[in-house]
């Protein structure tokens, strides 16, 4: 490799009284923080191919996403109020990120320093079925990168459509100049039996840094974006909800334990499930009409991006699994002079995953 690096390198330390106490981990090192229902659900469990639009905004430019240098501390405790709940408390201090990747826009937050993190309460459950809500935050504590004295630090808030063909984001601010910046946002989850649930909504604030030299004059400008996936496992089975893990997936939900694998001389056929997702990731700000120029100093044309998604997913075992994606994606967009430069794309998406 040209540019070899480390992903994750973590001290963990976890104490617990006994099986059924309190859960306290504290990180250090190069970690990914628990932030966002989305996110700290494992990719190997994922509905569908790839996370919300909406997600990975939140998490590259405010302090998660990609490994970074920071601390963080866990709480987790089922039965915590009464029986049945289940709650998790997360906070971590991040800075430096470990690697550049094409996830990680070319703007001064990779080398800032965030504070983030996520609640999470599981409100009932009976073993199989549950409800759970949960909120997540994030403060850009200071704004990194190499700018001289001077020069703007910039924020970009963008994202690939929810599948990676290619590098190119449809919807991007651009480089903003910022001095800093967070985020709120809320979610819920849950399932009846074999009927799954979540949605995220999301709020982005960018302070304008209106000091350096050149820098447009114009107000704070707020973004916005949320998501709502379902799924229905059509052979019966339950998706899994972990109270704790060892890794991110403290209050997520797992895949299904498969009933009969797939095998030609049992005549097992897996597990099947159906599902279907809408996103919407909004990077406007005071837009203006069509065929107008911007109404106000700095409003921000990113564009507007809406996902409809449908998948089918086949689990041949609890190890193996297949994803088919179709993704209706539509994209509203202005130009500077006001021009419609949006687009709609078709796109069909397939994954074969081995987890161990």
């Amino acid at each position: 490799f040209e540019e070899p690096y480390v992903h994750l390198a973590r001290l963990s330390y976890i104490w617990r009284s006994d099986d059924e106490g309190p859960l306290i981990r504290v990180n250090g090192g190069l970690i990914k923080p628990i932030y966002t229902y989305n996110d700290a659900t494992s990719s190997a469990s994922l509905t569908f191919l790839e996370r919300a639009a909406v997600v990975n905004v939140a998490t590259s430019a405010f302090g998660g996403g990609a490994p970074r240098l920071g601390a963080e501390l866990t709480f987790q405790d089922s039965d915590f109020l009464r029986s049945g709940d289940n709650l998790v408390l997360s906070a971590a201090y991040t800075g430096h990120v470990s690697a550049r990747t094409s996830d990680i826009p070319d703007d001064s937050t990779a080398d800032g320093t965030h504070l983030l993190g996520r609640v999470a309460y599981r409100l009932w459950s009976d073993n199989v079925s549950n409800i759970q809500i949960g909120a997540s935050a994030s403060r850009i504590l200071s704004m990194g990168g190499g700018a001289g004295e001077g020069a703007a630090r910039t924020l970009i808030l963008q994202d690939r459509p929810e599948i990676r063909v290619d590098g190119n984001s449809l919807v991007t601010t651009g480089p903003l100049p910022a001095s800093g910046g967070g985020l709120w946002g809320v979610e819920a989850a849950g399932n009846w039996r074999n009927v799954y649930f979540a949605a995220e909504y999301y709020e982005f604030g960018i302070e304008r840094d209106t000091i350096c030299g050149g820098c447009v004059i114009g107000g704070d400008p707020e973004f916005s974006g949320w998501y709502v996936e379902s799924s229905w496992m059509l052979t019966g089975e339950a998706k899994i909800y972990q109270a704790n893990a060892f890794n991110n997936g403290m209050a997520t939900y797992a895949n299904p334990q498969v009933r009969a694998p797939f095998a030609l001389d049992s005549g097992g056929w897996g597990a099947w499930e159906i599902a279907a997702r809408y996103s919407d990731l909004d990077l406007n700000s005071e837009p203006g009409a069509r065929g107008t120029t911007c109404p106000v100093a700095g409003c921000v044309r990113g564009g507007e991006q809406k996902i409809f998604a449908i998948g089918l997913n086949w689990y041949m075992s609890d190890n193996i699994r297949f994803l088919f994606d179709y993704m209706f994606i539509h994209v509203d967009k202005l130009s500077g002079v006001g021009a419609q430069i949006g687009q709609d794309v078709s796109v069909v998406g397939t994954r074969f995953q081995f987890t161990n």
